[in-house]
């Protein structure tokens, strides 16, 4: 009767052995979790605090590319505008002429500008 007393106290120390490894094993499993968690939370994080200021960044560019296209077409209109007075005086107060010459260095701007563009796009497909 000892004896199995015995080997019965032995065998519930090995139980509460093996099983308070087991508790170790997943209190570390668990924690390791939990730092892999924190790490993608503090990246997200980050990720969140970049593309805010990128997206403040884009707003800003737009409105201010927005305002500047709205000067240059004001600045290009009294442009023309100018350049019509200008021809209406040297022909002699001639219409026809005048809007003629208008309207041809409107188209020829209009072609130099798209130009421009479609060889800005072209030098951005190379690289």
């Amino acid at each position: 009767m000892a004896k199995k007393r015995k080997s019965g106290f032995s065998s519930e120390s090995h139980d509460s052995e093996y099983s308070k490894r087991g508790n170790d094993l997943k209190s570390h499993f668990l924690s390791l979790f939990d730092s892999i968690l924190e790490y993608f939370q503090t990246l997200f994080l980050y990720g969140k605090k970049f593309l805010l200021r990128r997206f403040q960044a884009g707003i800003q560019a737009y409105l201010f590319l927005k305002i500047g296209l709205f000067f240059l077409a004001f600045g290009s209109i009294f442009f023309l505008g100018a350049f019509f007075f200008l021809l209406h005086k040297i022909t002699g107060g001639d219409f026809l002429l005048s809007s003629l010459g208008t309207g041809g260095v409107s188209f020829v701007l209009g072609l130099i500008f798209l130009w421009l563009a479609a060889s800005s796009l072209k030098a951005e497909d190379r690289s």
